[in-house]
């Protein structure tokens, strides 16, 4: 900030039209403050986090193909905290402006090298209370799942990029669904790259996915392990 450096994490769903019109429904007050917040994430990623990466690493050429320990080496910060949970945390955090204070979490490896399965109970700053859960073990070739549900004082508002959902209730009776293009909640990550140059030429001011919303991320995981690995007790962020 100091330097008026540009700081980009790609996160390819903080781009999507439909993201990003489920962060002006909220910019806008519409739920009011949020009172509880529920986000999962689920992928097909057993075998990359597992034994056997043979499927995920066939989506990449055999010149562009990572180590397969990038994700299943506990020493290189493998497991599906590190690998998933960042995308599904870091596009609640820029929807919702939300910090945790404090976690209690646990994780299973299922008998894999690292974790398959997240889960933990999240204070955030201001009060709100909320779960942010993850599992690596869908089937190959299924859609990544990310179900985001905020509960707030005048309503809620469900996102959901499996079945590409967003929808507004409110208290008073007003409803809202947003039109989204079938297949529009696939990812990829065209946009976060395209749209780091256009910060720094200043073509772009739209930051989706900015150093405090990936600082707030990494926070949540590493509270999260040390929670799990202390027995699950609430450890503070």
């Amino acid at each position: 900030e100091e330097a008026g450096t540009v700081f980009l994490v790609p996160y390819g769903w903080n781009y999507k039209p439909f993201t990003i019109a489920a962060k002006r429904i909220l910019d806008s007050g519409a739920i009011g403050e949020i009172q509880f917040v529920s986000c999962n994430m689920a992928s097909p990623t057993r075998g990359l986090f597992g034994s056997d990466p043979s499927y995920m690493l066939e989506l990449w050429s055999s010149e562009t193909a990572p180590d397969p320990t990038t994700w299943s080496s506990p020493e290189h910060g493998g497991g599906y905290a590190h690998g998933q949970v960042t995308h599904s945390s870091a596009l609640l955090f820029w929807l919702t402006g939300l910090r945790a204070a404090s976690v209690a979490g646990r994780v299973s490896t299922a008998g894999a090298p690292v974790d398959l399965f997240d889960a933990g109970v999240v204070h955030f700053e201001g009060g709100a209370l909320g779960s942010v859960t993850g599992a690596a073990t869908l089937a190959d070739g299924d859609r990544y799942q990310i179900d985001i549900r905020l509960f707030g004082t005048e309503g809620t508002l469900m996102i959901d990029v499996e079945r590409e959902r967003v929808s507004l209730s409110r208290y008073d009776g007003s409803r809202e669904e947003i039109e989204i293009a079938p297949g529009e909640g696939d990812y990829e990550c065209l946009v976060p790259p395209v749209r780091f140059i256009d910060l720094i030429t200043g073509r772009e001011t739209d930051n989706n996915s900015d150093v405090t919303v990936a600082a707030r991320s990494v926070e949540l995981i590493d509270a999260l392990l040390r929670s799990s690995a202390a027995g699950g007790v609430e450890t503070n962020v």
